[in-house]
């Protein structure tokens, strides 16, 4: 069982800056934007750190134990989607001219 992880709709937006708050607020009267205990907190700059990990339970519950313990937030907000990660196999390629490596380096570089 993977802890800490419930079933929810991932939904993003591409929305005009300018337009957020006037978005969100209709959203928020439409629906409860409620993550664990909280709901319409303050918003304060973050970062998205993307990663991928084996398709693993074990694996999963490490990670997020992980970022629970070092997030500074209680309530850490932590997305979790099913997904294909591409993986170089390190054959067959070598002279792809679009690898860094076969490229022509600029002067100066």
């Amino acid at each position: 069982m993977v802890l800490w992880l419930e079933p929810v709709y991932l939904i993003d937006a591409n929305i005009p800056t300018e337009d957020v708050d006037a978005v969100l607020k209709s959203v928020t009267e439409a629906v409860s934007l409620a993550y664990g205990t909280y709901d319409s907190v303050r918003r304060v700059p973050t970062s998205r750190v993307s990663f991928s990990i084996p398709k693993d339970p074990a694996v999963l519950d490490k990670a997020i134990a992980a970022i629970r313990l070092a997030h500074p937030y209680e309530e850490p907000v932590v997305n979790v989607r099913d997904g294909w990660a591409s993986r170089a196999r390190g054959k067959g390629d070598e002279d792809n001219p679009h690898r860094w490596w076969n490229r022509k380096r600029k002067q100066g570089s």
